[in-house]
């Protein structure tokens, strides 16, 4: 089993930044991390061997206000929303319509 480690851009350059190192993760490097039992320690491998959606793991999504702002301002369509902000947006409004409700019924217990 292989396990492969990157580090995200934005750390890389903050690291950059800091120490003034150009790179100090280099493709082939091994990460000192064992944690399958009588594996090799795994690999860091060239960007082109991941897949798009490991870059993406540290985006940050939008919230409920910035979608609801959106949502006012451009509409809702095709142009201005994918089907993965329309899912958040209903997600997120349901979690609000909750903690809502249930504070409600705190402050009524009181």
């Amino acid at each position: 089993m292989s396990v492969a480690i990157r580090i995200s851009r934005s750390v890389e350059r903050a690291l950059h930044l800091r120490t003034g190192v150009r790179s100090f993760v280099k493709v082939g490097d091994k990460v000192p991390i064992n944690f399958v039992k009588d594996e090799p320690a795994p690999v860091i491998k060239a960007d082109s061997e991941y897949p798009d959606w490991v870059f993406k793991l540290g985006a940050k999504e939008p919230t409920l206000g910035e979608l609801i702002e959106r949502a006012e301002t451009q509409g809702i369509s095709d142009e201005t929303f994918t089907v993965q902000d329309a899912k958040r947006l209903k997600r997120l409004m349901s979690l609000d319509k909750v903690k809502k409700g249930n504070a409600s019924r705190l402050s009524s217990t009181d």
